[in-house]
């Protein structure tokens, strides 16, 4: 589910799938009232039939880049799962076949919801694996061109190896791994004071030694995001990785 949220209401994009079958997809707006009551109204359904290929590719998704309207399209860009080709691991017992899916094996996606004619269209985007996709929240529910992930490693586990800039207009990607021995987390942006345009500011992750423990924060310029980091802050105690934070700039936080 993504969309976009104003002070009355909001746009939201429901995705569900049967393996091998369809993918049906709503969209509706669910409007809030003054006692903050929500009323779901839905907007528009479609039903994609999938090609045999794709149906063995699509499992889920869990996390959105960002959605927005173009045209007479909603575009949703995603991280969608696939298989890892793991056998679930005894040593995890009753929870192996969940640890097996949390690996989180995904690839950057976009889908393409015609409101006019019902027609979907989607195509991956790389073959790199990725997650946690975070872009810079001013232009949410708006059309955005960057988008940075974690780089997913193809182990067991999940471990994150670094970091990776899409540019959604061009194709081009660039990608800055972590020093060997560490472990980061789902990166946020940071706009610069001032900032110009959509990537004028910094991808901002902690990271940890896996063998020492020691934590430091990484702060990269989102403009020259393959130079690595301009600056890096060691932290007093170790930070476990972790996920689903944002930025928010002080003078926007309450006192």
């Amino acid at each position: 589910m993504a969309g976009l949220r104003n002070d009355s209401n909001s746009v939201l994009f429901h995705v569900g799938a049967e393996i091998g079958e369809t993918l049906r997809l709503a969209i509706g707006v669910e409007i809030a009232d003054r006692d903050r009551r929500n009323v779901y109204r839905p907007l528009a359904k479609f039903q994609h039939a999938f090609e045999p290929v794709e149906r063995e590719l699509l499992l889920a998704l869990y996390h959105v880049a960002n959605s927005w309207e173009e045209g007479d399209e909603v575009v949703m860009v995603a991280c969608r799962m696939v298989p890892n080709n793991f056998d679930p691991d005894p040593a995890h017992g009753q929870f192996a076949s969940m640890v097996n899916v949390m690996a989180l094996h995904a690839y950057a996606w976009e889908w393409r919801m015609n409101m006019k004619t019902g027609e979907i269209t989607s195509r991956q985007l790389d073959d790199r694996l990725s997650e946690f996709p975070a872009i810079n929240q001013d232009y949410a529910g708006r059309k955005t061109r960057y988008s940075y992930h974690v780089a997913m490693a193809h182990e067991r586990l999940q471990r994150f190896e670094g970091l990776i800039k899409y540019d959604l207009e061009t194709g081009e990607k660039q990608e800055y791994l972590f020093e060997d021995g560490q472990g980061g987390s789902e990166p946020v942006f940071a706009p610069r004071t001032g900032a110009k345009d959509e990537d004028d500011g910094y991808v901002i992750t902690f990271v940890t030694h896996t063998e020492t423990g020691e934590s430091e924060v990484l702060i990269l310029d989102a403009k020259k995001f393959a130079d690595g980091p301009i600056a890096r802050i060691p932290l007093p105690s170790r930070v476990p990785a972790g996920f689903h934070a944002t930025w928010a700039d002080g003078d926007k936080i309450a006192a």
